[in-house]
């Protein structure tokens, strides 16, 4: 079964600084196993408070467009809230109940992973269609890229480790090659550098825009993740290196990240890697299969990544469905999908979670469908996994219309 949630459209509004408009802020921290945490700290911009022996708190604020609530707790995972204005106002007397706001304990070998959808930071970015104004210059091109992730950074960072689907390759300049296809991508090598100051760890290449300008694109692609020491996988310059894990330890434990496109493509040469040739990682039946028994049989901690689906649809193609489980039949712990550009549901199967699309997560799209998208936390305790999906928690970051979705996995 596919767990869905609904959606809240959050609207930014104007900046409201009378003194006399303020607002009542409450609400309480506990556990995942509901017992009230005492000496939270609890901040908002510049005021702060900490919560009570029955983890109860409550501020008096000046009302702004966006609020961004800050816990944190000794031995618990940080946590940051945004909430826009006109989600909060739901009473005419200016108190506002958040309910219970929940915080999970650190424990050894507990590890807290974050993972985001699509990134890509070329096109429109800096070429802008209509009156849109120009995100990126050519002058300013690292502080612009920069600013464009700041302010998911305060969520990236709280994670030990995050990963996102870089959907372009990274070029400097146009490359001398190109794919026979309609649409190509390729960002400045300045993402790259964004990317990792805003706290991301990995990137996943497989995906159908990473062998858009052919070996060039690749060669320059692979050349600026090396240079800023991105760590990455499911692309290389043949079959074999595209195939492999990245693998690394996290709090402990050893883990292995896999990345695959679900398609080979129409056009020659189509976008996968073969034994003498470059591109993204073919994710077959087959070569998941292999790929994450390979991994699991070194005790890994095995996450596998699937680029499919069809564009803009709310439901996973079937192909994915069953890709997805066929990596967890042969013992992925984790496995995360994108492709869709818009933000899909979620399964529990046979006791382990599939995110089916994250969405966008820095895109060039700017229509209604594309404005949702997901930032999934994870918290996984072990090699040896025994999950519990134990609850949803959902808040809006309407800076940028994006939408948290938090996931307890033990």
């Amino acid at each position: 079964m596919i767990l869905r949630i609904a959606l809240t459209v959050c609207l930014l509004l104007p900046l409201v600084t009378k003194a006399e408009s303020l607002m009542m802020l409450s609400g309480k921290v506990v556990t995942d196993t509901n017992k009230p945490i005492a000496n939270a700290h609890i901040k908002i911009g510049d005021t702060s408070v900490v919560t009570s022996s029955e983890g109860d708190f409550s501020l008096e604020l000046s009302k702004h467009a966006i609020y961004a609530l800050d816990i944190s707790a000794s031995n618990f995972y940080s946590m940051r809230f945004s909430y826009s204005h006109f989600e909060l106002e739901n009473s005419h007397t200016g108190n506002v109940d958040l309910g219970k706001i929940t915080l999970v304990a650190k424990k050894k070998e507990r590890v807290l992973l974050a993972f985001g959808g699509d990134v890509m930071m070329g096109r429109r970015y800096a070429k802008p269609y209509f009156d849109n104004p120009t995100l990126i210059h050519d002058e300013t091109i690292a502080t612009d890229t920069k600013a464009i992730v700041q302010y998911m950074a305060p969520y990236i960072k709280k994670a030990d480790f995050a990963a996102v689907n870089l959907e372009s390759q990274i070029a400097d300049k146009t490359p001398t090659q190109r794919a026979p296809k309609s649409v190509t991508f390729f960002s400045p090598p300045e993402t790259i550098s964004a990317l990792k100051d805003a706290g991301v760890d990995y990137v996943t290449l497989g995906n159908n825009h990473t062998y858009d300008y052919l070996d060039s694109g690749l060669k320059s692609t692979l050349e600026a993740l090396n240079n800023y020491q991105m760590p990455y996988s499911g692309a290389g310059v043949n079959e074999a290196e595209a195939l492999k894990a990245y693998r690394t330890s996290i709090q402990g434990n050893q883990y292995a990240m896999l990345g695959y496109v679900g398609w080979e493509g129409s056009a020659q040469p189509s976008q996968t890697a073969a034994k003498v040739k470059g591109g993204a990682a073919h994710g077959s039946y087959d070569n998941i299969v292999a790929t994450v028994k390979r991994e699991v049989a070194d005790n890994r901690v095995t996450v596998a990544q699937y680029h499919g689906s069809l564009e803009y649809q709310d439901e996973p193609s079937m192909m994915t469905e069953t890709r997805l489980k066929a990596a967890i039949d042969a013992g992925a712990d984790l496995a995360i999908a994108h492709h869709p550009h818009v933000a899909q549901g979620f399964e529990v199967y046979n006791g382990k979670l599939i995110a089916y699309s994250m969405g966008n997560f820095i895109f060039d799209q700017f229509f209604y469908a594309t404005n949702h998208s997901f930032m999934l936390y994870v918290w996984m305790a072990s090699a040896s996994i025994v999950l519990k999906l134990c609850r949803f928690i959902y808040r809006a970051m309407c800076q940028h219309r994006q939408q948290a979705l938090i996931v307890h996995v033990f």
